[in-house]
């Protein structure tokens, strides 16, 4: 009986080991999920703080309507500047004197200010992400006229400028695994038109009143022209408001990082 239950267990590991050992499925993640800041070049959202009758307000909210009147800003090298409300990025009344602005002036950025490179350092990822500049244009005085907000709970607002202490755009952000396909052209040098995929961007800005755009791709090469051709399609995100679609054309600033990173 020993030596039948000797060959049972033989012929046992003997088709056990002529089994092909189980392989591990290979699953394909696809490309991982960067986050992606993006601000708009019209009807973005802003938050604005001002000096209301019975104390201070601070509202958020898409802004809709400005004074026609263009804000003529100078530089600290004397620079002159025309620009619209929705090229500014932030707008600080100025309470301290400093050298080139007197109390009463107002600090703003504008959403196309060139950029400093900063180092952004992944795991497994490392790139040059674009911080733009900021407060470096003074206004002495503000237009005639108010401003107009449409957001929630409110409904709709309108104050004058007078009011205004600051003003500061707000980006959407989210993360996107993918940019669409499409390439954008533009003109480097007198009849130099290049044409470069924008699936492979990092950094995307756009100076509507110049007509001129500026891209840094994932490795780093930069490019700054007239812009000739914007392809037209979207950059679809998601975020804590589910996904959302923002059409190319409407974007004047894109910043994506590295996978699972977070500058903001």
């Amino acid at each position: 009986m020993r030596g039948v239950w000797r060959a049972t267990g033989l012929l046992a590991l003997l088709a056990l080991g002529s089994l092909p050992p189980a392989r591990a499925q290979e699953v394909d993640l696809g490309p991982l999920p960067r986050p992606v800041v993006i601000y708009l070049r019209e009807r973005s959202l802003v938050t604005a703080q001002l000096v209301g009758d019975y104390g201070p307000v601070r509202v958020t909210g898409t802004l809709q309507t400005g004074p026609n009147a263009k804000l003529s800003l100078t530089d600290a090298v004397g620079r002159v500047r025309q620009a619209g409300w929705d090229e500014v990025r932030a707008m600080t009344r100025v309470e301290f004197p400093s050298e080139g602005f007197p109390v009463g002036s107002y600090r703003i950025s504008l959403i196309s200010d060139p950029a400093n490179p900063t180092s952004n350092t992944g795991a497994t990822y490392s790139a040059t992400v674009l911080t733009p500049v900021v407060g470096g244009w003074r206004l002495l005085t503000l237009p005639e006229g108010s401003l107009a907000l449409q957001g929630e709970p409110y409904g709709s607002f309108q104050f004058p400028l007078t009011r205004v202490t600051s003003l500061a755009m707000e980006p959407i952000r989210g993360n996107s695994t993918e940019l669409p396909q499409g390439n954008i052209r533009l003109e480097v040098l007198n009849g130099a038109v290049m044409s470069l995929p924008l699936q492979n961007l990092q950094w995307f800005q756009r100076d509507t009143t110049r007509g001129t755009i500026t891209l840094t791709l994932n490795d780093d090469q930069t490019f700054t022209g007239k812009l000739v051709e914007l392809p037209r399609v979207t950059v679809a995100l998601e975020n804590e408001r589910g996904k959302q679609s923002v059409p190319l054309d409407r974007i004047a600033q894109l910043e994506r990082t590295a996978p699972g990173s977070r500058r903001f």
